[in-house]
């Protein structure tokens, strides 16, 4: 079966917009260290709390690593269709 691009074009974006959901759900240390960080925003607080925001920051890293992933397979489907085009 072949998929016109208009009908490729709704799929990638509804897979999209399903892993950005569940992306920013698996940003719960990220956003919590970033409220408590806005009501304590001083050089004491961070030093003492520096632990969560290494934390925060692995859990971004690996995140955006995973959305890299993710979204890079469809570059390469994109790439193969137009060299089948």
């Amino acid at each position: 079966m072949k998929i016109g691009n208009n009908s490729l074009f709704r799929i990638i974006n509804v897979y999209l917009i399903t892993l950005f959901n569940i992306i920013i759900k698996m940003f719960d240390q990220s956003f919590a260290f970033l409220r408590t960080l806005s009501q304590n925003n001083n050089c004491e607080w961070y030093h003492a709390n520096k632990s969560l925001y290494n934390e925060a920051k692995q859990e971004f890293e690996r995140i955006t690593e995973l959305l890299i992933h993710e979204v890079s397979k469809f570059e390469e489907v994109r790439v193969r269709r137009i060299k089948n085009e």
